[in-house]
């Protein structure tokens, strides 16, 4: 399925605050964005969030962090967690039944691939 087809235009941002009321900064973000003067768009809703890390133990980037960008951001759908050193991926998914959390799964339904194939 081709990403921009499905969500239209968006943008991919790194190191961006959610919101300024909000200190989650995820490593990478993508938004969807809406069109404005002559042609330029602006980011409006997060739709997938991504943290890269080296250590669970001291990264700033937590459940508790995840559960409170889902819960401030209705638009977000996914969100993962990538431990670099040891090679993990954990994947938080909104669903019908609320926020599930899977270790080990990398397969991004909102993009619709595998996130390793991309690094």
């Amino acid at each position: 399925m081709n990403y921009a087809a499905k969500f239209g235009k968006t943008n991919i941002l790194t190191e961006t605050r959610l919101s300024d009321n909000l200190l989650i900064t995820p490593d990478i973000s993508i938004w969807k964005s809406i069109n404005y003067n002559k042609g330029k768009t602006n980011p409006t809703s997060p739709l997938l969030t991504m943290e890269i890390t080296h250590s669970a133990q001291n990264d700033r980037y937590s459940d508790k962090t995840i559960m409170a960008a889902f819960q401030n951001f209705p638009t977000i759908q996914e969100s993962f967690i990538y431990n670099y050193a040891k090679d993990t991926w954990t994947r938080y998914r909104r669903t019908l039944r609320g926020i599930e959390k899977d270790k080990n799964k990398d397969y991004s339904r909102v993009l619709n691939c595998y996130l390793h194939t991309l690094l």
